[in-house]
């Protein structure tokens, strides 16, 4: 038996069930303190006692967030409130005429929209495909040339918005920070989203390669938001089967419960009142589980093996005396 550490980050929105755990213990990242965060402005903007009415709005306005504060420092440079390098800034405006966004989604859509339309358009379907941009992927659904894709890819590093995370086996992007990914996504219009995520399936399976329990899963997830919903029923059935069979039912309810809504959309028919009826019951066994203690699990599941078996005998002595 091996001792294992792990460390779990996560927004203040994220609700979850490990806090009656014994060994759960939680960590609170609060925001800077005024002190902190003095401290910080200092680094990044420079002592100039000239420069302290800008330091003083930037710590209020983001309220002792790191990340905003940074942000907000780079946005001060490039729409001029302030003059010079980093660490060594002198007052551009006057401090009556500065706007500043007031939450960090705000600052990532201000440097969003400074990119070029070719420069945003990759971004976005970068966006759709998650914060982990397989290069093979994001080419075919951008429909991009090679080149061209190369080089928009280029200063969207350079712009620190995403960066190489693998060379091998195959070439893969990441953002910086999944919020840009989620601004990103977010600023894409309805049509626009569908079609890319229909773009996504394609290109998935073109690949004509076995996929693998992660991978169904962002398909079921893609052609859910693409809107195939044939395709979407049975992948996010399969992903469901595989999650009750990794003893992850809580998932494995949310996949099947994902998979009926996508069943609305298709039309009425015996085929599709059956599957209805299936994913009905997936869904009621992988909430039993979900709810039931160790015990009742290990009845549940011998009882199953049990039936499974029996059915074996039915259709062994059916074939026999056939």
């Amino acid at each position: 038996m091996s001792r294992i550490l792990l460390l779990v980050d996560y927004r203040p929105e994220y609700s979850h069930g490990w806090s009656d755990r014994s060994f759960y213990s939680h960590l609170r990242v609060d925001p800077l303190n005024p002190t902190n965060a003095e401290e910080l402005l200092q680094h990044l903007l420079g002592r100039n006692q000239d420069v302290l009415p800008l330091r003083q709005l930037l710590a209020e306005r983001t309220e002792g967030n790191p990340f905003l504060q940074k942000r907000a420092c780079v946005l001060s440079s490039k729409k001029e409130f302030c003059l010079g390098e980093k660490g060594a800034y002198r007052p551009g405006l006057r401090i009556d005429e500065i706007r500043l966004p007031s939450t960090v989604q705000s600052v990532v859509a201000d440097r969003i929209d400074r990119l070029s339309q070719e420069e945003k358009r990759v971004l976005q379907t970068a966006a759709v495909i998650g914060v982990i941009v397989p290069y093979a992927l994001l080419q075919a659904a951008a429909e991009a040339d090679g080149e061209d894709l190369q080089r928009h890819l280029s200063r969207l590093q350079t712009a620190e918005f995403l960066y190489e995370s693998n060379l091998f086996p195959e070439l893969e992007y990441s953002f910086r920070h999944a919020i840009t990914c989620e601004v990103a996504y977010r600023e894409l219009i309805h049509d626009r989203r569908t079609y890319l995520h229909r773009r996504v399936v394609t290109s998935t399976r073109i690949k004509n390669q076995p996929l693998s329990h992660d991978h169904v899963e962002k398909l079921a997830h893609h052609a859910f938001c693409g809107e195939i919903w044939d395709k979407a029923v049975n992948y996010l059935k399969e992903a469901g089967d595989t999650a009750l069979s990794r003893s992850s039912f809580r998932n494995a309810v949310l996949h099947f419960e994902r998979a009926l809504e996508a069943l609305r959309h298709l039309p009425e028919s015996s085929v599709n009142l059956t599957r209805g009826i299936d994913l009905r019951f997936d869904a009621r066994n992988a909430l039993f589980c979900s709810t039931s203690s160790s015990a009742d699990l290990n009845i549940w599941r011998k009882r199953k093996r049990l039936r499974k078996r029996s059915m074996i005998t039915r259709d062994s002595e059916s074939c026999s005396r056939g």
